[in-house]
Order: C-alpha cells, then sequence, then structure tokens
C-alpha cells in the first residue's frame, strides 16, 4: 500500500534561494523596527548544525527487511525503501538550501519564547534538537530495530495445537507454556472470558471468530499484561467484548493479520510502558469509541499496513489513531481522567514509533491524532474521508515527521451531534442544509507544536485550510507538498487557504496546558498551492519571523498570501498569478 509522491523542487520555481540567502533577503527590512530584526548570518548558524549532524554516530542495522503486506505468504519481504541512504544523514535544511529555524534576534526570542510550553518541553526531556534534522534516518533506525528485535524474539520452534471451543479452555491450555506457537483449529471460539496470552507464546488462528457468549461483554477480547515476546495472529474479534486487544507494559509483542470489529470502547490499546508493539496488517473498524489507542511511555513501535475504517466516536481522543500523553492512573482503562498540566509535565507519552502505509478513512474523529507525542513518523499513509482532520498534531507534540501522506476529503464535520459540536465549542456556528457543521476542519492541523516538518504529502480536497497552525505553533517545516482544492467546505459563514498560519488568541475556557500565541519561525517553502483556495497563504495578526519560500501558489480566490501581521515576515523566490493583500511576495 505504498504512496510515494513526487512534488519537490522540480514543480516549484527556484530562484537562486542560496543566492539571495548571502544577500540578505530573510534580514530585517530598513523600515523595520529594532526589536523585530531577525538573525542575517544563517550560513554561520547553519554551519553549526551540519556540524554537530556530521558528529552524530549513524548505525543502522543492514537488513532492509519489511513486514510483508496483507495477502503476501511470507512475514518478512525485502525491500530497498529501508535502505539507508547518504543524505539521509544530512541536515533537510541543508538539502533543500533552508534558513535556519531559529531566527529571532536574542532579544526578541527572550520576549516572546523564552516561556512556550512545548519549548520547555523539548528542554525539560533533554532532547538534542538536530535530532528533528535527520528523519528519514531516524524513522528507518526505528524500524529495522524493531522489526528485528520482535522477529527473533517471535523465533520459536515448537509448534502445537489447541483444538476446543471456548476461551477458557485455551487459558488452560496456554497456562505454562513457553517459546510455542499455538495453533487454534477451530472455526470460532466463544468468549466466556479473556483471552490471556502469556510471554513467549504466539497464539494463531486461521480467521478464528472470537464472539461474544450472549451474556456480559467481557473486558477485553484478548489481553497481553506484562508480557515479553508475544504475539497474536489470524483472529476475528467479532463481538462480546469491550475492548478489543489490550497491551499493558509488554515488550516485542506481534499483532498481524487480525480483524477487530464491534467493541463497545476500542478498537486496540496499548496503555502504559511498553516498547517494540508491532501493529501489522490488521482491520480495526466499526468499534464505538475509537480505534487504535496508545498512552504512556510506549517507543520503537510499528503501526503498519492496518486498515482502520469507520469507528465512532466524535472526540480527539477517539480517533483512528491516537497517540496521547494523558497522566495513566489507571492502566487497565483507556479512559483517565484529563487533568489540564502545564505541556511540559506530561513526559510519558508515545515517541519514536513509526505508523506506515496505513489506510485511515470514513471515522468518526481524526484519522490520526497525537495528543503531545513526540519524534514520531507518519509515513505513506492514506487518510481519507473523516469527518475531524486527517490528521492533528496537537498539545505539545514536537518533531514528528508527516512525509509522502495522501491526506484527502477530511474535516466535513457531518455526524457530529449538538453535544459534538458544543464541546467543541462551535455549536453557535449553525449547520448547513446538509446537517454539517459550518465549521470545517483542515487536511492538518497544527496547535502548540513545534519543529515538526510536513514533507512531500499530497493534500488536496479537505473542507477547511490544506495545513492549519491554529495558535501557537513554533519552528515547524512545511516543505514541497502538493496542497490543491483545500477549502470544500467554504460557505458564508467559513472559508479556508492552502496553509494558514492562524492566531486564536484567547481560549474557549480557562486552560493552563496550553499557549495562545501567534506563530513564530515557521518555514513554508516549495509547495504547490492550487485550486479551490480562498488565498493561498494566510498570515495572521502577531504571526512573527515566518518565511515563504520558492512557492508556487495559482488560482486562489481572493489572494496569494492573505497577510494581517505588522510584524516582519519573508518572502523570496515564490510564484504566482493571483494579487496579495498587505504582502510584498517576491
Amino acid at each position: 500500500m505504498k504512496r510515494k509522491i513526487a512534488v519537490g523542487a522540480g514543480i516549484a520555481v527556484y530562484l537562486g534561494l542560496s543566492a539571495a540567502v548571502a544577500a540578505g533577503a530573510f534580514g530585517k527590512p530598513e523600515s523595520q523596527t529594532e526589536d523585530a530584526a531577525v538573525t542575517t548570518d544563517t550560513e554561520e548558524a547553519q554551519s553549526g548544525t551540519d556540524l554537530a549532524i556530521a558528529q552524530k554516530s549513524f548505525a543502522i542495522t543492514d537488513n532492509q527487511l519489511a513486514y510483508a503486506e496483507a495477502g503476501q505468504s511470507d512475514v518478512y519481504v525485502e525491500t530497498d525503501e529501508l535502505k539507508l541512504l547518504s543524505e539521509d544523514k544530512l541536515s533537510i535544511l541543508s538539502r533543500y538550501d533552508m534558513p535556519e529555524l531559529e531566527r529571532m534576534s536574542a532579544e526578541d526570542a527572550v520576549d516572546k519564547m523564552a516561556d512556550l510550553q512545548v519549548l520547555k518541553k523539548i528542554e525539560v526531556l533533554g532532547i538534542d534538537r538536530t535530532d528533528f534534522y535527520t528523519p528519514e534516518y531516524n524513522w528507518k533506525a526505528i524500524y529495522n530495530e524493531s522489526l528485528v528485535a520482535v522477529k527473533d524474539a517471535l523465533d520459536f520452534d515448537e509448534t502445537v495445537e489447541f483444538n476446543g471451543t471456548t476461551a477458557s479452555e485455551l487459558n488452560a491450555f496456554l497456562e505454562g507454556r513457553s517459546q510455542v506457537r499455538v495453533e487454534v483449529t477451530a472455526a470460532e471460539l466463544t468468549l466466556d472470558e479473556t483471552i490471556d496470552v502469556p510471554s513467549d507464546v504466539w497464539l494463531s488462528g486461521t480467521d478464528t471468530a472470537l464472539t461474544g457468549d450472549g451474556e456480559d461483554n467481557v473486558t477485553y477480547g484478548i489481553l497481553i499484561e506484562d508480557a515479553g515476546h508475544a504475539a497474536v495472529s489470524g483472529m476475528q474479534l467479532k463481538s462480546g467484548f469491550d475492548y478489543g486487544i489490550y497491551i499493558i507494559n509488554s515488550n516485542q509483542v506481534l499483532i498481524r493479520d487480525n480483524e477487530v470489529a464491534n467493541a463497545a470502547l476500542k478498537g486496540i490499546c496499548v496503555m502504559d510502558a511498553n516498547t517494540q508493539i508491532n501493529l501489522i496488517n490488521n482491520s480495526v473498524h466499526d468499534n464505538g469509541n475509537g480505534a487504535i489507542f496508545f498512552n504512556g511511555e510506549i517507543t520503537g513501535c510499528i503501526i503498519q499496513g492496518n486498515t482502520v475504517y469507520q469507528n465512532r466516536g466524535t472526540r480527539n481522543l477517539t480517533a483512528g489513531i491516537v497517540f496521547s500523553s494523558m497522566i495513566v492512573k489507571d492502566k487497565y482503562t483507556a479512559y483517565n481522567e484529563f487533568l489540564d498540566e502545564y505541556l511540559y509535565d506530561l513526559k510519558e507519552t508515545p515517541n519514536h514509533n513509526v505508523v506506515k502505509d496505513n489506510l485511515i478513512q470514513g471515522n468518526y474523529s481524526s484519522g490520526f491524532y497525537s495528543d503531545g507525542a513526540y519524534m514520531n513518523y507518519v509515513i505513506d499513509n492514506c487518510i481519507e474521508d473523516n469527518e475531524k482532520e486527517g490528521m492533528c498534531l496537537d498539545y505539545g507534540t514536537f518533531g514528528t515527521y508527516v512525509s509522502g501522506n495522501t491526506i484527502r476529503r477530511n474535516g466535513d464535520r457531518n455526524r457530529q451531534t449538538d453535544e459534538d459540536l458544543e464541546a467543541d465549542f462551535i455549536l453557535g456556528a449553525g449547520r448547513l442544509a446538509d446537517g454539517s457543521s459550518t465549521a470545517k476542519l483542515p487536511g492538518i492541523s497544527i496547535d502548540n507544536s513545534a519543529y515538526n516538518i510536513v514533507y512531500n504529502n499530497n493534500i488536496n480536497e479537505n473542507s477547511g485550510s490544506g495545513v492549519k497552525m491554529v495558535r501557537s505553533g513554533y519552528r515547524n517545516l512545511i516543505l514541497s507538498n502538493l496542497i490543491t482544492d483545500n477549502n470544500a467546505g467554504e460557505n458564508e459563514a467559513y472559508h479556508g487557504f492552502g496553509v494558514e498560519l492562524g492566531h486564536a488568541s484567547e481560549p474557549d475556557e480557562p486552560v493552563k496546558g496550553l499557549d495562545f500565541t501567534a506563530d513564530y519561525e515557521n518555514i513554508v517553502a516549495r509547495n504547490v498551492i492550487s485550486g479551490h483556495h480562498y488565498s493561498g497563504i494566510y498570515i495572521a495578526q502577531d504571526d512573527y519571523c515566518n518565511d515563504l519560500i520558492d512557492n508556487v501558489i495559482m488560482d486562489c480566490e481572493q489572494f496569494s498570501v492573505e497577510n494581517f501581521s505588522d510584524y516582519f515576515n519573508s518572502a523570496v523566490g515564490n510564484n504566482t498569478n493571483v494579487g496579495t493583500l498587505n504582502f510584498q511576495l517576491q
């Protein structure tokens, strides 16, 4: 299900950016006041980043194995896609002749950015910021290490058959077994109790149906707790459970080729502290309140080749795939109380995971929702027809790499009740004749987030903007995307843009865990923005030190760039057939 999108510099009109940088194109205009100065010594700053990256050790397992796609006979296949390339070890900024992300003067940075929560979170976690600039190397290293570790952990020599028909019989059969693959021969198992999969056991079915016994639901269809080296494959979880597959405090687990449907609550949950949980080629659909939910310190995982569709639940934390930083007070439920904490205090959250080649379609909430997670890699997914955003990077998310995805036809809000709209503070915006909300949502939303890279994606026909920074977006790179015909839900009360640098300056209700500032030091570069947008790029009030570089902006309804900020924002090498508002576009 691999989808590669070739946008990049070949489409954009490249007008000598290196010369422009050397000439100070991103520096302070003569008419600009002193407190709005930006750093002009870009080449010196850039060389410092490059030197720091060059001094890093780049080691990667040279196996080039990938998980086989659904329908392939082998568990692993050889692929060139995972080969480490020389350019993977270079800064993405240098590769595309971009200036440094940190461009404010020291004085302005102290004034505007010293107390921002998402930047404090990076400091509290001790993250080396140069790691943000080599995302291709990062995801390949995580993927290789995780796949090889899980593959080796599940290399069992013994296979036994289980011929029973109930979960209780299976649990008795599994007790005391180790280093074994257990093949279930029955076409159907009755869930008279939760199936507990222990360490060092691979539970394998042949599309075996797991169904309720007609009494009350079991809490979990399958539970893996405090386990290592476990796997579940070939199971069809059909009915009789609140959660389909529930994993707690485990490592090196493979969940492959299963169907998880009709859970009263969520399909697959991974809770608390886990490492190298690989969800491969599962179908997760029609669950009552979300599909795949990761909450806690969860690292080194692969979510690949899954179809995640038509899952109900309209709140953010019921999206198709959720990575959450909520404090886990009770690991046995995915419904821990939301606590309004400062972002930098929410440190135990999914990080260094790969989400790749999934179809995330038609869910009642967003496709992918990142609630404070960091340094995750969202690669080559198709995210379409979801009611809310295709993807939301929210609440302290940083260092996320979004590349090669198709993100289309999201954000129409067709299936939200009045209660849902009231919870999102938009009930008063009204509804259209078709019953959907007038307040549409973007393909990709960025809110209180920093250092995210949105690169080489196809973002089209979303109801709101293509890419929207709601507020408090810092040092994000929006690079080489094809952004076409968004603003599909335009109406008298609402319109959207190709790229929107917004500024929601007032909270809907009192909250300490968010900042309400403008957007600072973002780079929007080499994108093709065309078609049905109200304006190509929108710059909100007080946005500062954002650079627009080498974009092609065509055929917008109103303006190529619509600017409401009195602060300095720069442009160089852009091409358009539409005029601007309050902005000089070079």
